[in-house]
């Protein structure tokens, strides 16, 4: 699973597994994205 990620935001998701994948630039806003591999 993959989701968008503000920078404050990284940490948190880290801590739920996800790990980073790669920065999105739009203009001067950052995004990082974020994936988590689903057992099931």
């Amino acid at each position: 699973m993959r989701v968008p990620s503000s920078i404050t935001a990284e940490k948190f998701y880290a801590t739920l597994g996800y790990q980073k994948i790669r920065d999105e630039f739009h203009g001067d806003e950052r995004t990082i994205v974020m994936e988590k591999r689903l057992e099931g």
